[in-house]
């Protein structure tokens, strides 16, 4: 009790923990430990199982395309696939309670937690710049600026380093959860790797559309180490829409001579090929005339 009868901070603290993980006479003796299709939809990348301590002998079931993350006394023991386990957590009905209930006001102090991981590949997960990127364009040389939008594929790929260094003591990591933690990854390192595959690639502006595979193939490449710092494969990254300055004077100027030199380089072929047409025309009249002339003289 703190100074006129008022609990302290730390004595609320340790009541309200004795409240979460106390004993429960009518616990059962094992429980069944399961993660069912209406706790992780094809939405879901972690979902945590309520509850902070479970008697030894639970039974453990996961599911295929999961992954069990088992913790014990607030640390990553074992990971477990599809399949069903015992678990060992230290913690034994009624005999925990007579040895150390009397200690410990009632708390469990075996603590145990499990994660379940979707291994899934998560699909048509969205993603966009949120200002356009400036950069040389390669043909004319004038600075423009575009930006991007798209969609992406993600599947976990290390789930205790996801566990660790994302979720923490969060109970779900839901597919926007995990967008808003890579925000800044994708605000960032998103707009500066368009603006180098641009340049180093000599993609122009006028040509970009025609380039989306190669321009997506190259971005996912350089993000991947970024999201696997995190226990995040990037399975695809795809550019669906490139925004350009519709409506900018300089862009508008130099995206007419651009189409001008289109049409007058087609407009060449053309020609060029009506030319060969006329001369092969020309060349077998002549054979004609000569095997006429060969023929009656």
């Amino acid at each position: 009790m703190g100074l006129f009868g008022k609990k302290s901070d730390s004595e609320s603290q340790k009541e309200q923990l004795r409240d979460n993980i106390q004993y429960n006479d009518r616990e059962p003796v094992t429980e069944v430990i399961c993660c069912h299709a209406t706790e992780m939809d094809n939405k879901t990348f972690v979902w945590k199982y309520p509850g902070h301590h479970f008697n030894t002998m639970s039974q453990l079931i996961v599911n295929e395309s999961q992954e069990a993350i088992f913790f014990l006394n607030c640390e990553a023991l074992d990971s477990f696939g599809p399949g069903r386990y015992t678990l060992e957590t230290q913690n034994i009905p009624k005999l925990s309670k007579k040895i150390y209930g009397s200690q410990t006001g009632g708390a469990v102090p075996f603590q145990s937690e499990v994660y379940f991981v979707n291994l899934t590949d998560q699909m048509a997960i969205l993603w966009g710049t949120d200002s356009k990127v400036e950069y040389i364009e390669p043909q004319y040389k004038f600075p423009v600026k575009v930006g991007a939008c798209g969609e992406m594929i993600l599947r976990v790929i290390d789930p205790r380093k996801l566990l660790i260094k994302l979720v923490g003591t969060d109970a779900l990591l839901t597919q926007a959860g995990l967008v808003s933690y890579f925000k800044s990854i994708l605000m960032t390192k998103v707009k500066s790797y368009i603006a180098q595959v641009l340049s180093s690639r000599k993609i122009s502006i006028f040509e970009i559309d025609s380039h989306l595979d190669v321009f997506s193939e190259e971005l996912k490449e350089r993000l991947k180490g970024d999201f696997e710092e995190y226990g995040m494969g990037l399975v695809r990254f795809l550019v669906t829409t490139v925004q350009k300055p519709d409506g900018d004077a300089l862009y508008d100027k130099f995206r007419e001579l651009s189409y001008r030199q289109v049409i007058e380089v087609e407009d060449a072929k053309i020609r060029q090929q009506v030319g060969i047409i006329n001369a092969q025309t020309k060349a077998q009249n002549e054979i004609d005339k000569n095997i006429t002339r060969a023929c009656y003289g």
